[in-house]
């Protein structure tokens, strides 16, 4: 989505400029450089979509993307998923608890100089700043193997709620990673604007502004906006495009890590009812837990698109083998709670806009929220 943005920037910059979309579980890239125009960057697997995971192999040497996220389920402990939702939060906040209570296999101490939590590794320490930085550094070097030359400027993306210190540890990331950053863009203004470039001739016959609302699900937080899209006579009565953000709301706790986790607790539930003399349990394995957490990832995904998925685990736990058959039925039944929780921050864009639902004219996804029947 960040792409497009990146264009406003460049005059300011020394040559290219990356623009990274980064999410709490996913990024994307997006590169512009002088006479090129803008192009989204594929990374060493040829997708447009990396993992924003950072972490150790066996060998203690740091790998990035996918191939660290594939290691949750051997090393789960060395494999940092999650760490923006930990920039600038204390040893207290509700992020370090939640993390606690579903299971993730961290230890975290409270940093002496800044009072945040870090994680604990090994016999040290690693701040949430340094984990970031590493996935930084890996966007970094996908935007630079495509360009063919060393890029420093940058623009990325951050929820329009974080607070000063959330912005400032991010700011401190870019740095360790080598980064200048030019701006700090929220994700669903970045989102609004490129949706805006696209479709800026549509815009420009319509004789009344579009309204749109923009729903985001990501994996640890849920954002809405609605967004106003018109066209506005300039000189020489050339028409140009104009968007008005009429209302932004969020809920920071929640996002798809807690349908992935509805997911997981039913295979570790099943686990347990095949198997219900392996101990210790299931749940205090933090290595069968990375490999249902994986998993359960995957079926989630696949029941948004299909009604059911047969699931084969190979040695989960115990080197016992896990096969079930979950359907989508079975993932809304145990979901049921989370979606009532979508409808407040709908409500609330609305409200800011002193509009109804009726005079909203389209509804646009960000990512793959699950779907209902």
């Amino acid at each position: 989505m960040l792409a497009s943005c990146v264009a406003l920037l460049l005059a300011s910059a020394q040559g290219a400029v990356i623009g990274i979309d980064l999410g709490a579980r996913f990024m994307k890239v997006g590169i512009i450089q002088p006479g090129t125009g803008i192009e989204l960057v594929l990374n060493e697997a040829t997708k447009r979509k990396s993992s924003a995971v950072a972490g150790f192999n066996a060998e203690e040497e740091r790998i990035y993307g996918d191939e660290s996220y594939n290691l949750l389920g051997k090393l789960p402990e060395k494999q940092f998923l999650f760490s923006k939702m930990m920039l600038g939060k204390p040893l207290d906040s509700p992020e370090v608890k939640l993390l606690k209570e579903l299971g993730y296999p961290y230890e975290f101490l409270e940093d002496e100089e800044s009072k945040g939590a870090q994680y604990k590794y090994g016999n040290g320490t690693y701040r949430p700043e340094e984990a970031v930085a590493f996935v930084l550094s890996y966007a970094k070097q996908i935007a630079e193997a495509h360009a063919g030359s060393v890029i420093k400027d940058c623009v990325i993306t951050v929820p329009p709620y974080w607070r000063h210190e959330e912005r400032t540890a991010m700011l401190a990331a870019a740095q360790i990673a080598g980064l200048n950053v030019l701006s700090l863009m929220h994700d669903s203004t970045a989102f609004a604007f490129k949706y805006g470039f696209d479709n800026e001739a549509v815009f420009a016959k319509e004789k009344e502004p579009t309204n749109v609302v923009f729903y985001d699900l990501g994996a640890t937080s849920y954002k809405v906006s609605l967004v106003s899209f018109a066209s506005v006579a300039g000189k020489k009565n050339k028409t140009t495009g104009s968007m008005a953000v009429r209302g932004v709301a969020s809920d920071s706790s929640l996002g798809g890590r807690l349908f992935d986790q509805a997911v997981l607790d039913i295979l570790a539930e099943e686990f347990t009812k095949q198997y219900p003399s392996v101990s210790p349990h299931i749940t205090k394995s933090a290595r069968a837990m990375g490999k249902l957490r994986k998993e359960a990832e995957r079926v989630k995904e696949v029941l948004s698109a299909n009604k059911e998925f047969k699931v084969a685990i190979e040695a989960v736990h115990d080197d016992r083998d896990l096969r079930l058959v979950i359907s989508r039925a079975d993932m809304e039944a145990r979901c049921e709670g989370l979606f009532p929780r979508l409808l407040p921050a709908l409500q609330s864009v609305l409200d800011q806009a002193n509009m109804t639902k009726e005079e909203v004219h389209k509804i646009e996804l960000s990512g793959r929220p699950p779907r209902r029947r």
